[in-house]
């Protein structure tokens, strides 16, 4: 009985230690989004005004601003994890809603795609609304 559960809490170890580990896939798609800017478009190609532009640094940093407002940016942390996009903003945006809490600190997407110029991605909001968008790369 002994053995049983020590299996049992090492099979779960094991699990654990694989689902948070990065894969080849997440590693390859922050290749692709690190020191680029991303304008925000509707899935008909049309430039989102009410959705912020993305720069994504190295050191998982990055910054948000609105095309109106150039001059104020704010500042987050962002990982990719299981085809997940999860940015950590050190002061929530007050110039528009990103949030997946009620804080508007954090943001949550669910990466469909990646390729060099265009990120197919869902939004997904802490009321549980979900919106598909794109990210293309600006030169």
């Amino acid at each position: 009985m002994k053995y049983k559960i020590l299996i049992i809490l090492c099979f779960i170890l094991f699990a654990t230690l694989l689902a948070c580990k990065k894969t080849k896939t997440d590693l390859s798609w922050e290749q692709k989004l690190i020191n680029n800017k991303w304008e925000p478009l509707s899935l008909d190609k049309r430039r989102i005004i009410y959705i912020p532009i993305f720069e994504f640094n190295e050191g998982n940093r990055g910054k948000s601003y609105l095309i109106e407002s150039v001059e104020k940016k704010d500042e987050f942390g962002w990982e990719i994890r299981r085809k997940e996009l999860r940015l950590f903003y050190d002061k929530a945006p007050s110039d528009y809603n990103i949030g997946q809490d009620k804080y508007n600190s954090k943001a949550l997407f669910r990466i469909k795609s990646v390729n060099d110029s265009i990120v197919e991605l869902t939004h997904l909001s802490a009321s549980g609304y979900a919106s598909d968008y794109l990210l293309r790369k600006i030169n």
